[in-house]
């Protein structure tokens, strides 16, 4: 085990902080965008009394393979092509 310098007690503490306040922020968002949902009311543009437009929602389309699928389908090939990655976590416990 390490001690860590006043530096690094004071990065701890200001890192744990951002977290929070990015979690806050998160929360926030989602708020947000619920109300603009619910004032589009399944419209796809929101405009301004002016008629321009302020907000627009478009969809993505995004692809992931399915890893459980994948396995029951194809054992093999699950097997082969599987990876496992290591992260490493930073874990505040002032």
């Amino acid at each position: 085990m390490t001690i860590l310098s006043q530096a690094g007690v004071e990065a701890a503490t200001e890192l744990q902080e951002v977290r929070r306040q990015s979690s806050q922020l998160r929360r926030r968002e989602d708020e947000l965008k619920k109300l603009i949902y619910e004032e589009l009311d399944g419209e796809t543009h929101g405009l301004l009394a002016s008629g321009l437009p302020i907000v627009e929602i478009t969809t993505q389309t995004r692809r992931q393979i399915n890893g459980p699928k994948l396995e029951a389908m194809y054992p093999d090939v699950f097997g082969k092509v599987m990876e496992e990655k290591e992260t490493r976590v930073l874990k505040i416990t002032l």
